[in-house]
Formats: structure tokens, sequence, C-alpha cells
């Protein structure tokens, strides 16, 4: 079962929320790593809506710290916030592409790997 976490935020300026905006796109790869998806939303100047799915419940708890260290660090930008979660249901649209995309070049990797050591093989063969 997919989890949605949905933060909703309002800034200090509208510094503040570029600054928050540019924040949650650097912490894609350390804070947020096992996210499918993540959306952050300008909604008005000095406000946004953060959107994150995850794979699992486990997945989406096994961030927390990270999460709450990464809303203490930005803290200073925000006057409040505060998040709802729940079971994320996908109607338009899906996730898996970017997933699949990855596993595909993964197996191109393989593939690219196994045909050398194919022709290596081959190579081998013909000399001997």
């Amino acid at each position: 079962m997919k989890i949605a976490r949905i933060t909703v935020a309002e800034m200090r300026s509208e510094q503040d929320n570029d600054a928050v905006i540019a924040a949650q796109k650097e912490a894609i790869d350390n804070v947020f790593t096992k996210s499918e998806l993540a959306i952050s939303i300008k909604t008005g100047p000095t406000s946004g809506i953060a959107l994150t799915i995850y794979p699992s419940k486990e997945d989406a708890d096994g961030n927390l710290l990270q999460r709450e260290e990464f809303l203490k660090k930005n803290a200073h930008h925000m006057t409040d916030s505060f998040v709802y979660e729940g079971e994320a249901f996908i109607h338009k649209g899906s996730i898996s592409p970017s997933t699949q995309k990855s596993e595909i070049a993964k197996l191109n990797e393989k593939v690219d790997h196994l045909t050398e050591l194919v022709e290596q093989l081959s190579g081998k063969r013909q000399t001997v």
C-alpha cells in the first residue's frame, strides 16, 4: 500500500518560500531517499504544499528522523506547518515509469556486461 505525506506550510516571506522549495529539492537524495514521488507546490507567495509518495508504510516511517531534522533545520523559514498522512490511490498517471526506467537502466548495464563477457569468451574460443 502506497503512503502519501502532505505537508502544508506558511512561510515568513516569499524568499523563505523559495528557500524551502530549494531545500526540498536538495533533500531528495539524502532525506526522502525511499520516496517514489516528491512534489513541491507553491500555493501562494508565502505558502506551499509538499507531497511525497512512498511505496509502503515502512518506507514512509523509515525516514521520520531525517524528516524531523529537515523540518527543524528549515523551521526559521516557517510560521506554521502541519502534516497529513494516508494511503495513496493513484487515479491518473503512474509512479512506476520512473521506477521502470531505473530498472531498465540496471538491466541495460547487465546486458552490456554480459555482452562483453560473451565477446571475451568468443575471442578466446577463436584463438584456441
